[in-house]
This record gives structure tokens, C-alpha cells and sequence, in this order.
């Protein structure tokens, strides 16, 4: 049975109830954290069993003062099946992690992974 990329995403929700905070900031107050992996991994087989496949493209990068960078990302969730897509426009930003507060390659990554 054909179904709409609208459904499919919904059918993904409602399999998932939430993403355990088993991770720990201990440099910030030590309050419990999903990181980006986790929710990746808690996503992943849902998205391949109902043939979702979710593409990260970047547009546009701007380098924000302290060597902050600010990326316009777009992300699409394809359906396999039909190619039909959901577009989400979403700006992330990802501070610099270098102590000249430059731009590296690595920080651009994490602000593509992270939207």
C-alpha cells in the first residue's frame, strides 16, 4: 500500500516514545543529555524500515564573530519508494572549537549533522 512521506514520518514518531538522556555533562552542571548519536541510532532503523531516507545540505555558511559559524541547512526526508520529499529549512550554529577561533572543517560537519 502506497503511502504519503506525511504518514511514514508519523508512523516513525509514533514508534518512538523519546530518547534515553544517558549521557552527562560534567562541565556544565552534570545534567543528563541525548546526544546527536543517540537520537541518530533510535532513528535509523525506523527510517530504513518505512524506506525514509533523510539528506543534510548545506546552502549557505556564515562565519559569525569568535569564529562561531552559522550554516542555512536544508533537510530532506525522500520517500524510497516514490521520491517524494518533506523539506525542512533550518539554520545551525556551531561555535568554534579551536582556541584562535577558527573555522575547521570538523566544526561545519557537526552544524550539518546536527540539523
Amino acid at each position: 500500500m502506497k503511502m504519503p512521506i506525511y504518514q511514514k514520518i508519523n508512523r516513525i514518531m509514533r514508534q518512538v516514545n523519546g530518547v534515553a538522556r544517558e549521557r552527562t555533562n560534567k562541565a556544565k552542571g552534570g545534567y543528563a543529555y541525548a546526544g546527536y548519536d543517540d537520537v541518530n541510532e533510535t532513528l535509523r532503523p525506523l527510517f530504513a524500515e518505512h524506506g525514509v531516507v533523510r539528506v543534510a545540505t548545506a546552502l549557505k555558511l556564515e562565519v559569525l564573530d569568535g569564529g562561531t559559524i552559522s550554516v542555512m541547512v536544508q533537510v530532506c526526508y525522500v520517500d524510497s519508494e516514490d521520491g517524494s520529499e518533506l523539506v525542512v529549512p533550518m539554520v545551525a550554529l556551531q561555535p568554534s572549537q579551536t582556541t584562535a577561533k577558527t573555522v575547521e572543517a570538523q566544526q561545519v560537519g557537526q552544524a550539518i549533522s546536527y540539523a
